[in-house]
């Protein structure tokens, strides 16, 4: 339990004046360097001074030490063994940078537990023409000519509706006043921010379990008799699947992406009892005014459900049995708009996590971020939950700023 003292019938004065690691900051600690045992002491010992309650350690670009390797884990093991000795805590990380899943590309070198999507486009083709890829630090996809022919339509539009449509057979002739639309499994193609691997497939439950072999397993040979006294949590970053795409307007034809995976048509029948590569068209066009799309509907429950399974039981159900908490926050967390487009709805994933959090950047203001995830940990009874605060505001961002903020003026007491 990382909050022993609750059990205490009063909140004393000695522990408010000097609170015992758990109620202190801990910082990521950046592993941004070659990283070496003098390097973990002059830090571990500067966090102590600052009053801090231990530190993250995560990895960051720059790091001169292979991820996972013999002496990471070994220095792993140090930096445990000289916070214990201050009696501070050593949270871990689970990934290389972010997000958490591809385990640093060591397990999407396998390219069945690479991401994939599906492609929906007005041309007919077996490969994809590449053009500029946007890479980032993020699930969205990464464009490959490793693509699977799944469906072919035809589409009416009416006044920027969807007035008609059809899956067609193969050598099926368009309709009369119907356009051709195709889709496709497109397996990512490589990434420079993943080591020149891809994000995880987040939807395939087996694909998870490798990533928890590669990470979780290698910090549990490593420091797991230290898991739930020194080490209370892991940190997972913001898993995501393939993020949602749509046209910028009724008429326009281009390809665009949605999350999908290979057996994804199969447990949506399962679930609902139909194929949504029938009723595709219905993802990418309204119906008309006051016209709803069950499908619609269907596909964003049973993509985040899938999700959630996946990743999140599968991750903290690990946890659960080896007596460590899963903390970290979710992607896209700000509105149900973003949340929809990259992971479906944060609330769902909370259900395993044993510290849920989230992440404020910018000095921004997420109250609503905030409420779901207090409203998690009251309802699944956690702990508490957990913010990653302060990031890209800079080195002299202080607790003075949020004054500033609101006032318009700097306040300094």
């Amino acid at each position: 339990m990382l909050y022993p003292r609750k059990t205490e019938t009063e909140l004393s004065k000695d522990l408010f004046t000097n609170p015992t690691a758990e109620y202190r900051g801990t910082p990521f600690w950046a592993w941004n360097c070659k990283m070496t045992k003098e390097s973990v002491d002059k830090t571990i010992e500067a966090l102590q001074d600052m009053g801090m309650g231990g530190g993250h350690i995560h990895c960051r670009t720059g790091m001169n030490l292979p991820y996972l390797g013999k002496d990471f884990m070994e220095l792993v093991k140090y930096s445990n063994n000289e916070f214990k000795k201050r009696g501070m805590l050593t949270w871990l990380y689970d990934e290389d940078r972010w997000p958490s899943g591809a385990g640093g590309g060591i397990v999407t070198k396998d390219l069945k537990y690479r991401i994939r999507y599906l492609v929906f486009s007005p041309n007919k083709s077996d490969k994809n023409e590449i053009e500029n890829q946007n890479f980032s630090s993020s699930g969205q996809a990464v464009r490959s000519e490793n693509r699977t022919f799944l469906a072919r339509y035809g589409v009416r539009l009416e006044k920027g509706y969807l007035a008609d449509y059809k899956r067609l057979e193969e050598n099926e002739v368009l309709p009369s006043g119907q356009e051709e639309w195709f889709a496709y499994l497109e397996i990512s193609g490589d990434n420079p921010w993943f080591n020149n691997q891809a994000y995880l497939n987040t939807l395939d439950k087996k694909a998870v379990e490798r990533f928890v072999e590669v990470t979780h397993e290698s910090y549990l040979k490593e420091v797991g008799e230290e898991f739930g006294k020194t080490i209370p949590a892991i940190f997972t970053d913001e898993p995501q699947f393939s993020h949602k795409m749509k046209l910028g307007f009724a008429a326009e034809r281009k390809e665009i992406t949605i999350p999908y995976t290979d057996d994804f048509d199969d447990t949506f029948k399962k679930a609902y009892g139909t194929s949504i590569l029938d009723q595709l068209p219905e993802l990418f066009w309204e119906l008309g005014e006051e016209q709803y799309s069950v499908a619609r509907y269907h596909y964003h429950d049973h993509i985040c459900e899938r999700f959630v399974d996946a990743f999140a039981d599968t991750v903290g159900g690990w946890c659960k049995n080896h007596d460590i908490l899963l903390a970290g926050h979710m992607m896209e967390e700000p509105t149900l708009e973003s949340q929809t487009a990259a992971l479906g709805e944060a609330m769902r994933s909370y259900r395993s996590f044993t510290l849920p959090g989230v992440d404020m950047l910018c000095d921004r203001r997420e109250l609503s971020t905030v409420k779901q995830t207090q409203s998690a940990a009251h309802q699944y009874g956690r702990d508490g939950v957990l913010s990653e605060l302060y990031g890209v505001t800079n080195w002299d961002f202080d607790f003075r700023a949020i004054n500033f903020k609101e006032t318009g003026r700097r306040h300094w007491g």
